[in-house]
């Protein structure tokens, strides 16, 4: 087919209830339908950073409820909306909601990494050039992929309060394995599976509110900061939602979806607040109203705008106001099925 219209985009997954998802890639000013790209069921998605390739993992079921299934990981190209290739993958791929950590690229770009759980976790190594799975890497124990900034290394955040770090080889058909001990307390203040990467490192933020940042630049990922968001406010805030934190690397901005009120179980409530977090001064400098968010993403660069999926099944832009920290709803998009996760694009 013909190419979609040129400019930055907004690509969404979306998960139906009652068959196969779907991608759909929208105009990032105005959320102008451009198309949809077809995926399988209980999958995620990623895009690559320039905004021309998209990937997802999904489960393709032969009669839904029973029967044979197949784990596939889909390479689009964007630009035309159009399936490029397939890689088959071992049927251990997760089946859950659309969360961003579950299907990563290292930074190299050689490799895709997929989280798998059967329930047993571990991640698929496909090596991009070959279109093939490389290796199978245990990871018992451990949730989630956060790849390194260099190299083709991620690390995964463990139920003990440590990250494990994998440094994969040139061939990414082994790998090396470090630890970093006493991240987080997993009994007092366990860590939402979704993170945001700033210059310092892998950003955390935890149910009671707090922000835990770990470096792992020279391969053994270790605690480097840690701060309070919420001491001194009153009315019970803490996070929520799913994909919940976004980093604004051009606006050097942390935002965290908050809602008032927290319990125990509270933590995939949908926000009232959104926060912005200056990481350099380890210090909330603004809350906005935001109501009925779930997940959240910063546009890229330097542009004041975010973008968040609504718990009543809609996308919302937002233009900030970063002198008053105000947001103003800048153009809203109801979609058909839940979207959990989106990306905007270059």
């Amino acid at each position: 087919m013909s190419a979609i219209a040129p400019g930055p985009n907004v690509i969404v997954y979306q998960e139906s209830l009652s068959g196969p998802g779907s991608l759909v890639v929208l105009g990032a000013d105005d959320l102008a339908m451009k198309g949809t790209m077809p995926s399988g069921s209980f999958g995620t998605m990623l895009v690559d950073p320039a905004g021309k390739v998209a990937y997802s993992l999904s489960t393709f079921l032969k009669r839904y409820a029973y029967g044979p299934m197949e784990t596939v990981l889909q390479i689009y190209d964007v630009d035309t909306l159009t399936v490029k290739s397939e890689v088959i993958l071992p049927p251990k791929g997760v089946m859950a909601l659309s969360y961003a950590a579950l299907l990563q690229q290292s930074a190299d770009g050689k490799f895709i990494f997929a989280q798998n759980a059967t329930p047993a976790s571990s991640v698929t190594v496909v090596d991009l050039a070959a279109g093939a799975v490389a290796q199978e890497i245990p990871t018992p124990g451990c949730w989630g992929i956060y790849p390194a900034t260099t190299g083709s290394s991620f690390s995964t955040i463990c139920g003990d309060g440590s990250l494990m770090t994998y440094a994969l080889s040139a061939d990414g058909k082994t790998a090396t394995e470090t630890v970093g001990l006493d991240i987080f307390d997993p009994d007092a203040d366990p860590v939402f599976a979704t993170t945001a990467r700033s210059e310092a490192g892998i950003v955390m933020v935890t149910f009671l509110g707090n922000v835990i940042i770990a470096s792992d630049a020279d391969g053994t990922p270790k605690k480097v900061d840690s701060f309070s968001l919420t001491e001194g406010v009153e009315g019970g805030w803490v996070p929520g939602g799913y994909n919940l934190v976004t980093y604004s690397s051009g606006l050097k901005l942390l935002f965290v979806l908050m809602h008032s009120g927290g319990y125990d179980g509270s933590h995939k409530n949908p926000s009232e607040e959104v926060w912005a977090v200056d990481l350099a001064k380890k210090a909330v400098v603004g809350r906005m109203p935001l109501a009925g968010a779930l997940s959240i993403t910063a546009a890229p660069g330097d542009k004041p705008v975010l973008y968040t999926l609504m718990a009543d099944i809609k996308l919302v832009r937002h233009e900030l106001d970063l002198a008053a920290y105000a947001t103003k709803v800048a153009g809203e998009l109801p979609l058909v099925d839940l979207p959990f996760l989106a990306t905007a694009t270059p």
